[in-house]
C-alpha cells in the first residue's frame, strides 16, 4: 500500500505493530510453556494412565490366585486404584484434548466392568432367603394346654 509518503510512514507503522504484536505473542507463549509442569502434558498422562491400567489389570489377573479370606482386600485395594485413576483423568482434563478426555473415560469404565465381573465370579454375593421357621412340635399351643 503506497499513497505517497504518508502511506509508507503509515505501512512502516503497521509493520512495526504487527511484529511487536507476534513478539508479545510468542513470549506469552514460552512464559506458558517453561511455567507448565512436566505433570500437565498428555504425554506424561498417557504414561501414566497406561502405567496405572496395566498394574490394575495385572492385580486383576492374579485376582484367581489370591485366598478366599484375602480377596475382599484384594477387590478393595483394585477399586480404590480405579478411583485413582479416575481422580487423574478429572485433574488432567484441563490440558487434555476432548478426544483424549473420552477415550480414557471409556477405559477406566471398561476396567471398573471387568472388576465387578471378576469380583462376581470369585466373591458371589450371598442371595437373601427367608428362613423357615419350623414348628416346635415340642410346645403345646394354648388351646392343648387345657
Amino acid at each position: 500500500i503506497c499513497w505517497g509518503r504518508g502511506g509508507l510512514i503509515m505501512d512502516a507503522r503497521l509493520q512495526a505493530r504487527e511484529e511487536a504484536r507476534k513478539a508479545a505473542a510468542l513470549q506469552r507463549r514460552q512464559e506458558r510453556e517453561s511455567g507448565r509442569k512436566v505433570e500437565e502434558t498428555s504425554d506424561y498422562f498417557l504414561k501414566e494412565f497406561q502405567g496405572k491400567k496395566a498394574a490394575i489389570e495385572e492385580l486383576l489377573s492374579v485376582a484367581g490366585g489370591v485366598g478366599k479370606d484375602g480377596l475382599g482386600k484384594h477387590f478393595d485395594s483394585i477399586s480404590s486404584s480405579c478411583q485413582e485413576l479416575q481422580k487423574l483423568i478429572s485433574d488432567s482434563t484441563v490440558f487434555l484434548t476432548p478426544y483424549d478426555i473420552r477415550t480414557s473415560q471409556q477405559q477406566v469404565a471398561q476396567l471398573m466392568q471387568q472388576v465387578r465381573e471378576r469380583e462376581e465370579q470369585l466373591l458371589p454375593r450371598k442371595r437373601f432367603a427367608f428362613k423357615s421357621r419350623k414348628k416346635e412340635a415340642s410346645k403345646p399351643s394354648r388351646g392343648e394346654e387345657e
